[in-house]
């Protein structure tokens, strides 16, 4: 059929492959950047996966969510290291059940965010789970975009 929409995806790039505890209401980084030109494909969206793991159940209906901080945006300018009371660019959050042991997840609400920055950091922010999230935690995005089908 013609003017059809189909969605194509890039490789998976790993940010986060043993991250550090993060305890409750703080924020940490994932170790490496995104570049939407050198790890994207120049695809502008990205499906995101989180995968924690819990000693104590975490608390019904919270959030770990998700921030990036633009890198480069004026010259090699970046924008100002977040914190857990003034995060960057939100994008979305992951839900975490409320069980112990390891879960993997994926943003709400739409499964991936839209329109990443062209360069940037991404962080967790552990919002009122009520636990730490215990080390090891990783952090992994596709790129994907839309396109015409053939």
């Amino acid at each position: 059929m013609s003017n059809e929409n189909i969605v194509v995806w890039g490789a998976a790039k790993t940010l986060e492959s043993a991250g550090v505890s993060i305890a409750n209401n703080a924020l940490a980084a994932a170790a490496a950047l995104y570049s939407i030109e050198a790890d994207g494909a120049g695809f502008p969206d990205g499906e995101f996966v989180l995968t924690v793991n819990y000693a104590t159940s975490p608390t019904d209906m919270s959030l770990l969510s998700l921030y990036a901080r633009p890198m480069d945006v004026d010259g090699d300018t970046d924008t100002d290291a977040p914190d857990a009371t003034r995060p960057n660019l939100f994008l979305g959050a992951f839900q975490p059940d409320n069980r112990t042991g390891a879960q993997t997840l994926v943003l709400a609400p739409l499964g991936f965010a839209r329109d990443l920055p062209r360069k940037a950091e991404y962080h967790i922010h552990n919002s009122g789970t009520g636990q730490a999230v215990q080390a090891g935690w990783t952090l992994k995005v596709t790129p994907r975009t839309n396109k015409a089908a053939p």
